[in-house]
């Protein structure tokens, strides 16, 4: 068994053994051994989540068993470790087998300084080994996410950097910790000082992950807030069935539902808002500390990776309103308040960027290619009530207040103003008038709230927006020619103090020439799959036209 495969598959003793074997001379030319794809042992001990070795590798101290020898060869085999190592027998599974609390010398050890260098420890792909225990650390037991946090310290200490990025797609550690829902990695990544302890008690800029890194136009928090929309209803099953005691499970799904739920992406999105809300409000110096941090990362690259974009307050604030975004989106009352309660500071007496003092429920997100909407339009969309009267009051706020109505928002997205609103005064129809107010598609907070059939959300605009307002957004149509009042169902229209279907027993036969059956199966498909109002539908031949024309004229 080689170094690689001994250090994934967690044979410690293997690894004291050729580590030791090999001698200064020797192993640090193997402990830098790449397999095919360039991973060092220090890369497969992180793929494997193995603690122990990890800790091996690094040179901290770890208690090893020697199952495979006597304790006079564990004695013979640990001289180099010094006099003060001692061998005891001690009991593993079902034998007792030499055991020894031991730290292996430095010279046959990863050094710190290689592992600081960022080119080193670097495989085929850009992965850092701290990348490998991002990706692969949370296995399929708790016991994995626990060690994985461990590792991730143990790297950290040793000056392992953090902000590298996988040359495919672009994605650092931060990414793959946001996208597995580990909260707890999330959190020592983006504060490593918390992996300090008496002998490690300062980290360097170059191991602050740095949140506000793009890969394909998705900041981490995205990816965290897509894949906690994408498992909701999962998890909400598995805390239901942790809060009713009647249910039982057998052992393997209860250690399935305790690593499932630990794996909490909404609270991926609570450690981000968290370390915005402490930094953020001065976002020139934020973004100065956030660059250097890139910068240091990229200094020690190799001159072929492509040099850091530094960051602007435009870019803290537009990363902050991805923040507020998901909040909305998930539901996160308390985070949403606390960002929109964040005041910025220019700290900067010449700028060319336009920031605001405040983040606005109306700015436009990009969600995906070519599709933007706001905060707003999102909790409308999720059916979150108190969510969008927080929001909406803030809309308020930001258009009676002058100061805040001189400093808006700056987005890379245009503002849609539909034509039909732009005739209207903003004194007659403030709120139709705001930039954001429409999505991608021309559509409302109110249209999105009857398109979803959110009738408590409707209510709730319905309680804050003028009459006139509602009016006009009964019949704006969208992209695609549709308006609020044909398509809202019957809890909508009953809102909206509109006719209910109910009040419409009419029924009505289309009659169709044999040419135009295809037409005929496209609009059924159409009125049975696209509308919300689908009627029942009956298709029928009635024969030919002079068969058609006897039962209409029978005489």
């Amino acid at each position: 068994m080689d170094l690689l495969e001994a250090c994934e598959n967690g044979n410690e003793e293997r690894v004291v053994e050729i580590l030791l074997e090999a001698g200064p001379t020797k192993a640090p030319a193997m402990l830098q051994q790449v397999d095919q794809a360039g991973r060092s042992a220090l890369h497969a001990a992180c793929i494997g989540g193995q603690l122990s070795v990890v800790r091996l590798l690094l040179g901290r101290e770890c208690q090893v068993f020697f199952p495979g020898r006597s304790r006079e060869d564990t004695e013979d085999l640990l001289v180099p470790c010094g006099p003060n190592v001692k061998v005891v027998m001690k009991r593993k599974e079902d034998a007792h087998v030499p055991s020894a609390l031991l730290q292996l010398p430095r010279e046959v050890v990863v050094q710190a300084k290689d592992l600081a260098n960022g080119i080193m420890y670097l495989d085929y792909y850009g992965n850092a080994p701290i990348q490998c225990i991002s990706c692969f650390g949370c296995g399929t037991e708790m016991k994995h996410v626990r060690d994985s946090v461990e590792i991730a310290a143990e790297l950290l200490r040793s000056g392992c950097q953090c902000n590298t990025s996988k040359t495919a797609n672009n994605w650092t550690p931060l990414h793959w910790s946001a996208f597995n829902g580990h909260h707890d990695l999330t959190a020592l990544l983006l504060n490593p000082q918390l992996c300090c302890d008496e002998h490690n008690n300062v980290v360097s800029a170059v191991q602050f992950a740095v949140p506000l890194v793009c890969s394909e136009a998705l900041y981490p928090v995205d990816v965290a807030g897509r894949m906690g929309l994408q498992l909701r209803d999962e998890m909400a099953a598995w805390k239901q069935s942790l809060a009713n005691e009647t249910t039982t499970f057998d052992g393997f799904e209860i250690d399935y539902r305790d690593w499932r739920l630990h794996l909490d992406h909404v609270l991926v999105v609570k450690e981000f808002v968290r370390d915005y809300v402490a930094q953020a409000h001065h976002p020139y110096q934020y973004a100065q500390r956030l660059a250097k941090c890139v910068e240091a990362s990229s200094s020690k690259m190799k001159p072929r990776r492509k040099r850091p974009v530094l960051f602007t307050e435009a870019d803290i604030v537009r990363y902050g309103q991805h923040l507020l975004y998901w909040c909305a989106g998930l539901n996160m009352l308390d985070e949403a308040i606390v960002l929109l309660n964040l005041t910025f500071q220019n700290d900067t007496t010449t700028t060319t960027s336009t920031t605001t003092s405040r983040l606005a429920p109306l700015y436009p997100i990009q969600y995906e290619d070519c599709k933007s909407q706001s905060a707003l339009h999102f909790a409308c969309i999720m059916g979150h009530t108190t969510m969008v009267h927080t929001l909406l009051t803030r809309v308020i706020a930001l258009y009676t207040s002058s100061a805040s109505l001189a400093k808006t928002p700056s987005s890379t997205l245009p503002s849609k103003v539909h034509p039909v609103l732009r005739g209207i005064s903003a004194k007659d129809i403030p709120f139709t008038a705001l930039a954001g107010w429409l999505n991608h598609r021309l559509e409302t907070p109110l249209y999105l709230a009857g398109l979803y059939n959110r009738a408590d959300v409707a209510t709730s605009l319905l309680s804050i927006l003028p009459p006139t307002t509602v009016q006009t957004e009964l019949h704006v149509q969208n992209i695609e020619g549709s308006t609020l009042s044909d398509m809202a169902n019957d809890a909508v229209r009953t809102a909206l103090n509109l006719a209910t279907t109910a009040l419409f027993p009419h029924e009505y036969v289309l009659v169709f020439r044999r040419k135009y059956r295809l037409f005929r199966k496209t609009l059924q498909d159409v009125l049975e799959e696209e509308s919300s109002r689908a009627p029942s539908l009956l298709a029928a031949s009635v024969g030919s036209t002079q068969q058609l024309r006897r039962w209409r004229d029978p005489d």
